[in-house]
């Protein structure tokens, strides 16, 4: 599992601009779990995903990747335990830069000192799990690709790497609505056939109905939710302290005066459909 103890982080710190971004946070991640983090802007959500990443260290506290303190002297130790986390940034296709899709992907199993065999078993596979196909897409430059298709290669590129955990920071953000479900129905279903544990990071609530199983909620650095995503929508003090609102599905039936507690559309729609029938 990923482990926080007492776990702070402060921006800047001793000078006029200090800001706390986490604020002595404690939290254990199950390995094959899928967990959501959400929060208003500058909740803590980035910060918090980064260090778990080893992108940045806590101010004090200690992150523990399968029981390995990411702090350890032990260089060896360390390097294995960051290199279990994939990091999927907000807007990856931005990243990308090689001349072809195959060369791209491939990148960071080179790095990772894989021979050329393994590094194309890994760029094939990982490509299949976002539903790229490889002979089509292999010789593409990533310009050619849509928005959609590019952020796929992006992630593909960090899935060759195979990490045990996967943070996924905002994957939706900027689709249309196609690219959209397709990239969710991708994600659900890496969880569901390599039983990956996934971090998100959604500013939607709709997205993080249909995939968690977990939802922590963060608010100024601090840990103000952790459950399931129908208990955290069903409690509005939580909500409200976070600035968050419940999935849309759930204010509109509230809007329609339907008593129930679904949170995704194919609830709402069994909701609706069992109160037409009690008519």
């Amino acid at each position: 599992m990923i482990e926080l103890q007492n776990v702070s982080l402060i921006y800047a710190r001793k000078t006029p601009f200090e800001r706390r971004a986490i604020d002595d946070l404690s939290l254990k991640i199950d390995e094959g779990s899928f967990t959501a983090i959400a929060g208003h802007t500058g909740s803590g959500k980035s910060s918090l995903v980064q260090m778990i990443s080893g992108l940045i260290d806590p101010t004090s506290g200690k992150i523990f990747v399968d029981e390995i303190d990411l702090a350890t002297k032990d260089r060896i130790k360390a390097r294995d335990a960051r290199r279990k986390i994939g990091m999927v940034f907000q807007y990856p296709e931005h990243q990308l830069f090689e001349e072809t899709v195959e060369l791209d992907i491939a990148f960071g199993a080179k790095n990772f000192g894989c021979d050329e065999v393994e590094t194309l078993s890994r760029v094939k596979e990982s490509m299949s799990l976002v539903g790229l196909d490889f002979e089509k897409f292999r010789n593409l430059a990533p310009l050619e690709l849509s928005g959609g298709q590019r952020r796929r290669v992006a992630i593909a590129g960090v899935l060759a790497l195979k990490p045990k955990y996967l943070i996924l920071d905002e994957p939706t953000a900027g689709l249309d609505p196609s690219a959209r479900k397709s990239m969710l129905d991708e994600i659900s279903k890496l969880h569901r056939k390599k039983n990956s544990t996934i971090i998100l990071i959604s500013h939607s609530m709709d997205d993080i109905a249909t995939l968690a199983d977990r939802l922590i909620v963060l608010s100024h650095g601090k840990l103000v939710g952790d459950g399931s995503p129908r208990t955290i929508f069903g409690n509005k003090k939580i909500l409200d302290q976070a600035g968050l609102a419940r999935p849309r599905i759930s204010q509109l039936l509230e809007k329609i005066g339907i008593d129930s507690d679904a949170i995704t559309i194919d609830e709402g729609i069994d909701a609706i459909l069992k109160t037409k029938g009690r008519r």
